[in-house]
């Protein structure tokens, strides 16, 4: 459902700009908490990729009664036996192309964020060039450096907390290390 809901919220995007109504925010909201099945998410998807362009105001009308709608026969399954045969009956509408290109731009520009390249890079793993890394900015920024975490993150190009973890779990390596060899 969450790529039913990151669809969605594109297709509202572009379909009704400006919309205080229907946004990220009522996607975010109100979508998330009342459909809690995806194949009236994906109802709601279709409706809106159906609907040809024209005023946001016009858009908002009729996108309020298929709401009302799709959110009826949700509540109430007497009057909706068979949605999936609904849906294949919806899907048999005309899309308009424009708007499948549209959300797959938007999907890509949101891939490529600073941010989400940081958690992609810190969702991989420690690898050992980022390992590699990780050590010349520790000795780039000795302990006791004032912000020292948030410089490392910063070179790296990662989150703060990843670096900080890492650091820590080495910093405490290597005091157990340095306390076993003492030992000898």
């Amino acid at each position: 459902m969450a790529g039913e809901f990151k669809v969605l919220s594109a297709l509202c995007a572009d379909k009704m700009p400006g919309s205080k109504t229907f946004d990220k925010y009522w996607v975010d909201g109100t979508v998330k908490r009342t459909f809690r099945k995806s194949i009236y998410a994906q109802m709601l998807v279709k409706k809106l990729q159906c609907m040809p362009l024209g005023e946001t105001k016009d858009l908002e009308a009729q996108y309020t009664c298929i709401v009302a709608e799709i959110t009826e026969m949700q509540s109430d399954p007497t009057k909706c036996p068979a949605p999936e045969e609904i849906y294949a009956e919806m899907c048999k509408g005309t899309v308009i192309e424009v708007e499948k290109k549209v959300v797959e731009v938007k999907e890509e520009v949101k891939v490529n964020t600073p941010a989400q390249q940081a958690q992609a890079k810190a969702a991989e793993g420690w690898t050992e060039e980022n390992l590699t890394q990780l050590a010349k900015q520790m000795e780039a920024f000795p302990a006791g450096t004032g912000q020292r975490m948030k410089a490392i993150a910063t070179a790296m190009g990662m989150p703060l907390k990843e670096v900080d973890k890492k650091v820590s779990a080495i910093d405490k390596k290597a005091k157990a290390d340095a306390k076993k060899n003492k030992k000898k």
